[in-house]
């Protein structure tokens, strides 16, 4: 288990403001005072058999869960806020917060997670209603693109035009690219179930999965070819691996990030390997993130676990920052 690591120089800004993308790093930012040093302790969790499990327990009002960062200015997120006070559709919000001005904005109900924000100032999210939906980040332009099924993962394509997503009605899965105004514009045969997409080359779209001939059984990472419709397979994931669900392209780098439950970091898009940044234990879990465009920043849900008694588990769902460099893990503190 790696430890955590603490920068040995820390700047603070008496005016803090937005940097570019290209100057972005956790150490030199808003970010930084924003943030708290991780507390990673590994616990082991020794529970007894109850029935249908341990059951999860929530003791705190607030959760966060699904970041996805601007593409334009990365001192800002978009975010899941999950409020147990209330239910249903409101239980579930979306929210921004800029690292620089502490300002938080909500933006509408209904937002169960995979945000996607795109260079237009579209911000693509999976409702409440198995339905995917995009917003302004001013909290303006709701507006719902799909209509049948489940519908799952919209991910933007570089230039903000297309999303690709996953739809299900019944038992028939399929992935279909629309535009977007939510006009279905190719399906994509090619892939035979996908948990997650990335699309950050035009030509490519990579894939947590399967192709059409592939046993679903055996999971893995690919990309499709736009141009030539051809699968690639850049890894097949390990038995142990099977629950990794979320991914993201960073072109400039060659690294194809991805979570699991108990591990978090990249493998390489061009020879394979695989290199793990972060490990979970018992009483911590990663899921979704994701990463600046310069590969320098990641920001990602941590679940942080307690064992409350022998059938119960407090689960805390934060947000954190990731230096890429250091592989330091900091606790985001967002206004409630």
């Amino acid at each position: 288990m790696k430890n955590v690591f603490f920068l040995t120089v820390i700047i603070i800004f008496s005016n803090c403001q937005h940097k570019p993308i290209i100057d972005s790093t956790l150490g030199a930012s808003c970010k930084y005072e924003k943030s708290v040093p991780a507390i990673n302790v590994d616990e082991s969790f020794q529970i007894p058999w109850c029935v249908g499990g341990p059951l999860p327990t929530y003791i705190d009002r607030y959760q966060y869960l699904s970041p996805s960062i601007s593409v334009n200015l990365d001192d800002i997120i978009a975010y899941t806020k999950i409020d147990f006070e209330n239910i249903g559709l409101e239980r579930w919000q979306l929210w921004t917060y800029d690292f620089c001005s502490n300002e938080h904005h909500f933006l509408t109900m209904n937002a169960v997670g995979h945000i996607d924000w795109n260079k237009n100032d579209w911000i693509v999210f999976t409702g409440f209603d198995n339905q995917i939906w995009k917003i302004r980040s001013s909290g303006t332009e709701l507006t719902r693109l799909t209509n049948n099924g489940v519908n799952l993962y919209g991910t933007w394509n570089p230039d903000g035009t297309k999303i690709i997503y996953r739809n299900q009605v019944g038992s028939n899965v399929i992935q279909l690219i629309m535009d977007e105004q939510g006009n279905n514009l190719d399906t994509i045969n090619e892939i035979q179930v996908a948990l997650d997409f990335s699309w950050e080359v035009e030509s490519k779209i990579y894939f947590i999965g399967n192709g059409i001939a592939q046993p679903v059984s055996n999971p893995g990472l690919w990309y499709l070819d736009l141009n030539t419709r051809q699968l690639h397979n850049i890894e097949y994931l390990e038995t142990r691996d099977y629950n990794t669900s979320f991914l993201k392209i960073v072109p400039s780098k060659n690294k194809l990030f991805w979570s699991s439950y108990l591990k978090f970091g990249y493998t390489s898009s061009t020879s394979g390997i695989r290199n793990t940044l972060l490990e979970g234990y018992d009483n911590r879990h990663y899921g979704d993130f994701d990463i600046s465009r310069d590969g320098k920043i990641g920001v990602i849900n941590r679940i942080d676990r307690t064992n409350i008694d022998s059938c119960s588990i407090d689960n805390k769902n934060s947000l954190y920052l990731i230096d890429m460099e250091t592989e330091e893990e900091r606790k985001i503190i967002l206004p409630e």
